[in-house]
């Protein structure tokens, strides 16, 4: 009976080690696959059942053009609004008060 035993553990240690061996082989197999692009990239898409993958960050974004007009138009509306600033004061402050 104790051989019985031994004997069962003997075998499950080696299936158990044959199990490994093939896992880190799929690893590699599965990593040089992946390195060369002929792995699909994980589905992550829709999140109740992924069927698809979107990638958001390499898909959208967002072109540095947009940022350099607006400063453009910030640099030549801030002296223009000053100026009608100073204007208006100065006009304000030449008007003959009346006496009173």
């Amino acid at each position: 009976m104790q051989q019985d035993y031994t004997r069962r553990a003997a075998a499950l240690d080696r299936r158990e080690a044959e199990l490994r061996a093939k896992e880190e082989q799929l690893k590699r197999a599965e990593e040089a696959l992946r390195r060369t692009g002929a792995l699909a990239p994980e589905k992550n898409w829709p999140p109740c059942y992924p069927i698809l993958h979107h990638d958001i960050a390499g898909e959208a974004r967002r072109p540095p053009a947009p940022a350099a007009l607006r400063a453009c138009w910030v640099g030549r509306c801030a002296p223009l609004s000053a100026g009608a600033d100073c204007t208006r004061a100065a006009a304000l402050a030449s008007v003959p008060r009346l006496p009173g």
